[in-house]
Formats: structure tokens, sequence, C-alpha cells
């Protein structure tokens, strides 16, 4: 599901809905080399991984950053299976944007009807839209912040 070439090579197989899938990994990677090594290990069990940047980081980082990393790492591990999911904090701006640049998911924190309009256009992209805390999810979380 991984890998390739051409426009959409970062566009993964996702799961059918908006809602975190229980059977895929969640990491959080602050860095390429972060990225690499959730992927190496989502490859290394198995399982596929949602591969989550931190918080906000749409803001900070940039949708043309995150992709540039997520596609560097997925060249690196070929054989993981992954959706990367950029974090857009509560602007729906940022969120559009990532979707405009071919961001393959991401999480958003807005009223219902801006979740939904952004939802709207993100299905028209084969995208995916997240309203979802990590942080209060009880399933196990790879935060690679403390890690390089």
């Amino acid at each position: 599901m991984t890998g390739g070439t051409g426009p959409d090579a970062t566009r993964d197989q996702g799961p059918p809905s908006g809602s975190p899938p229980s059977e895929w990994t969640r990491a959080v990677a602050h860095t390429g080399q972060q990225a690499v090594q959730a992927l190496e290990q989502a490859a290394w069990q198995g399982r596929p991984v949602l591969l989550v940047s931190a918080s906000d980081a749409a803001g900070y980082l940039g949708s043309g950053y995150f992709l540039a990393m997520i596609r560097r790492a997925r060249h690196q591990v070929p054989g993981a299976v992954s959706i990367a999911v950029l974090d857009c904090g509560a602007n729906p701006g940022y969120a559009l944007a990532a979707l405009d640049s071919g961001v393959q998911a991401v999480r958003l924190v807005a009223p219902s009807p801006v979740m939904a309009a952004v939802a709207a256009i993100a299905r028209r992209r084969r995208a995916l839209v997240f309203a979802v805390d990590w942080t209060c999810l009880t399933d196990p979380v790879m935060d690679r912040s403390q890690n390089n």
C-alpha cells in the first residue's frame, strides 16, 4: 500500500471511515528519522500504522514539509503500510491547505458544521479527517518525541 511513484504515491488505502481503526498502531513522529523508526517497527510487527504528526504541526511544520518527510520515510521502509495524519489543531484553513497539497489524512478540532464541510472536501480527495484527541485513547501509542 505504500511506495510507488507519481502524484498518488503518498495516498495509501485507508480505513473506510474517519474513525481511528483499532487494528492500526499509532505513532507520533516529530522528525523524519522518527517516522522511519515507526515504519520499521510497524513493518517488523506486520501491523499497519497511523503515522501522526506532532500536535498542531500543520501550523509550524507545514503540509509540504510533512509530505516530504513522509515520502522520504516511506521510501526508506517500502514494506510498511501506513496512513500519514497531519494534525491541524483547530484551524480548518490548515486542514484545507493540507488536503489541497495531497496530505492523505488530517486531524481537526472544529464545530460540527465546519467538520462536515472539511470532511466532504476530504472525501472528494479520497482523504480522511479525524476529530479524535489521540491522547485520550487507551490503545498503545508510540510517541517518538523522546527518540531520535
